[in-house]
């Protein structure tokens, strides 16, 4: 958003507690964006896009089923091409580290944009003719509007009096990638499981992973109850790689994961206006 703002000439600052270079992972750890086509727009008017070190996967086609794992997919299932809407993909998958290693690289030139990290706001006072944010370093910033970028437990929203209420779904949302076989022809498939949903995401390729005989790469996301997702999470490689082609099925042959395994406690978020 920062960079959106800096890039359309609006003066923008960044307050950030991790230094940002040391958050380029130099191997790759699993973790995948599906970008879709108009944030990659957005990213495109920030000047990011083009600084991606590794070219993204687009997605060309979309495929949804539902079953059950290890057996056949329902034969009622929905494709959909890109080429059917228009020229360009549905979106790209962009490995996490590729995006920030972009981001990283854009922020800098960017004249309207000040980077405070490491950084930590030990105030913000709001009033109606704007915010005045105070750094721990003693250093202030004064703005007309404050963005708490901070994720679903969000201090700047609580500091603010803006109230949540939380639904726990009670499920375990399990993302990484694997290597395959088979190319994936830039497909993703999205089956929904009596459990929850699982999604695999094109990649361009598994990098320093990938064999002569798993040369292909896809990301997943897997949602399932809490208790089964944490028996899944704590199985060796080799049994994890089997449950993932339960789900994924057989059409991209033998798989096997990579990188490190992601999970995230899934629950609806309503968040009060203010």
């Amino acid at each position: 958003l920062a960079a959106t703002l800096a890039a359309a000439g609006v003066p923008a600052a960044v307050v950030d507690r991790q230094p940002l270079p040391p958050m380029e992972l130099a191997d790759f750890d699993g973790r995948a964006y599906a970008i879709a086509l108009t944030s990659k727009r957005l990213l495109q008017a920030a000047g990011v896009w083009e600084r991606l070190p590794e070219p993204p996967c687009p997605i060309r086609e979309i495929r949804v089923a539902d079953g059950r794992p290890g057996e056949p997919a329902s034969r009622l299932a929905l494709h959909f091409q890109a080429a059917a809407v228009g020229p360009e993909p549905f979106g790209f998958m962009v490995e996490a580290r590729g995006l920030r290693v972009a981001l990283n690289a854009q922020l800098p030139r960017l004249p309207n944009l000040r980077v405070f990290a490491p950084a930590e706001a030990s105030a913000v006072e709001r009033r109606e003719e704007g915010a005045t944010v105070r750094l721990a370093s003693g250093e202030t910033i004064r703005a007309r509007l404050v963005v708490g970028a901070e994720g679903r437990n969000s201090p700047t929203r609580r500091a603010a009096g803006i109230r949540a209420a939380v639904l726990d779904y009670h499920q375990i949302g399990m993302v990484g990638a694997f290597a395959h076989e088979r190319p994936h022809r830039n497909v993703a498939l999205e089956q929904f499981l009596p459990n929850g949903p699982f999604a695999q995401l094109p990649l361009s390729g598994p990098g320093s992973f990938g064999t002569a005989a798993l040369p292909h790469a896809s990301a997943f996301v897997w949602t399932d109850r809490t208790a089964v997702a944490q028996r899944m999470l704590a199985l060796p490689d080799a049994q994890f790689g089997r449950e993932l082609r339960r789900r994924v099925g057989d059409h991209l042959g033998e798989v096997r994961p990579i990188g490190r395994r992601w999970s995230y406690p899934l629950s609806a978020m309503d968040v009060s206006r203010w």
